[in-house]
């Protein structure tokens, strides 16, 4: 949901698949202790923009065969200086991929 609790999952476990947002907030917005740390960087562009895609790197390196899919609504030219995901799926096209996710996840995993 926030940057600092997905890189302490990460850290802690092994995914096979991981629905990654490319512009998740970098705290809880619930906990006061990181609203200054906010307030004084929220002009800075990394920490608005591709958050969630600098975790790529730190995914891969906890387990190279995790499949990311990841979701984004911001220009692609911003992207392109962070990890490719695996697939990427614009927000206005979530809808259709809650219906179809099950068989793309039985699709990519099963068992030969």
């Amino acid at each position: 949901r926030w940057y600092l609790k997905a890189e302490e999952s990460v850290d802690k476990n092994r995914y096979d698949v991981v629905l990654l947002d490319q512009g998740m907030p970098y705290y809880d917005p619930e906990d006061n202790q990181y609203n200054p740390y906010h307030q004084r960087f929220r002009n800075v562009k990394f920490c608005n923009s591709a958050l969630g895609y600098s975790l790529i790197p730190r995914i891969r390196g906890s387990n190279p065969a995790t499949f990311i899919i990841g979701t984004s609504a911001a220009d692609p030219d911003e992207l392109r200086l962070f990890p490719e995901p695996d697939a990427k799926i614009w927000k206005g096209q979530l809808e259709p991929l809650i219906e179809n996710l099950e068989y793309v996840i039985k699709e990519r995993f099963t068992l030969s």
